[in-house]
């Protein structure tokens, strides 16, 4: 997962930021994180540059 971190800190800045975008707690970032759902992978794009698609396979190959 630190590739999907990766972005995700190019992206935000870091972590904890992408968190206070969403309006979560880290906690909350990680279980969603770990469940990939479809709802929070989009909402990370719709607050980035990258999109949905580009996220989701972001994603996918972090899990790999």
């Amino acid at each position: 997962m630190n590739e999907f971190y990766e972005m995700i800190r190019s992206q935000y800045g870091s972590i904890d930021e992408c968190c206070v975008a969403l309006g979560i707690t880290r906690q909350q970032f990680d279980r969603q994180l770990r469940s990939g759902s479809k709802v929070f992978l989009n909402a990370i794009a719709d607050g980035c540059k990258l999109s949905r698609l580009e996220v989701s396979w972001e994603y996918k190959f972090a899990k790999q």
